[in-house]
């Protein structure tokens, strides 16, 4: 994706270190995600490697939960199938 490579090394790593390496785990919410008692609709493509396991998660732990996944589709999946 070249608008990926729009961004600066700089700025990439502040956000990793400023924000993502302080984001609690998928894993250490699923108390919290089982008591969620609301419609969520997990959307992932099947081609992106990192995301489906914590989809699949999902799926499991959140009781109103539904999992669509898009065949040959990555991590960008808003922009891949917009429709």
């Amino acid at each position: 994706e070249t608008w990926l490579r729009e961004h600066s090394a700089e700025g990439s790593a502040r956000t990793m270190r400023g924000v993502q390496m302080h984001r609690p785990s998928l894993y250490d919410l699923e108390a919290e995600f089982r008591a969620c008692d609301v419609p969520l609709l997990v959307m992932v493509g099947d081609e992106d490697d990192h995301c489906l396991q914590p989809a699949l998660y999902l799926k499991r732990v959140v009781p109103r939960c539904g999992l669509a996944v898009f065949p040959k589709a990555g991590h960008t999946l808003n922009l891949e199938e917009p429709e």
